[in-house]
């Protein structure tokens, strides 16, 4: 039900756990780069950690979850440079986007950019858990199509 990969993984598939119902939590490790499409879409994901400093692809990764009906909690590692285009969102069709309870950006966040429609059509807004300064959190990049970030519920510690 929990994967945690190893550090030193570099690529994971197009559709390698699509569909999985019984994982629960993921852990992708800081190492990995590319995350092809469609990865863990409608998997039974509930947890979601994710650590890479500078992953280039994850491609509506999660479409379709939605934590067992009560949202996914994600967790951003404070080495994550960026999150990728439409990483939460889904590639229209029959896919769905990833339903969010809560995202938490750990304390000393390196997170400068959130890009093109990482968050688009999220169906609710949610709350961020930002354990650094509400400035810090104004100088990210927010790039068109991620609205459900402003119109979500921001904790400041």
């Amino acid at each position: 039900t929990s994967i945690e990969f190893p550090q030193g993984l570099l690529f994971i598939g197009l559709d390698s756990f699509n569909s999985c119902k019984n994982i629960t939590e993921v852990t992708i490790p800081e190492s990995v780069l590319y995350i092809d499409n469609y990865a863990f879409s409608y998997s039974g994901i509930k947890k979601f950690t994710y650590l890479p400093s500078s992953c280039t692809n994850a491609f509506s990764i999660l479409s379709g979850v939605d934590g067992g009906g009560e949202g996914i909690e994600v967790i951003i590692g404070n080495k994550v440079q960026t999150i990728p285009n439409a990483m939460f969102s889904h590639s229209g069709g029959s896919s769905r986007t990833a339903t969010i309870k809560s995202i938490t950006f750990e304390k000393n966040s390196s997170c400068t950019k959130i890009e093109y429609a990482a968050f688009h059509e999220c169906p609710t807004a949610f709350d961020i858990y930002y354990f650094d300064s509400e400035e810090k959190w104004n100088s990210i990049e927010i790039e068109k199509l991620n609205e459900i970030l402003h119109s979500s519920t921001l904790h400041f510690k």
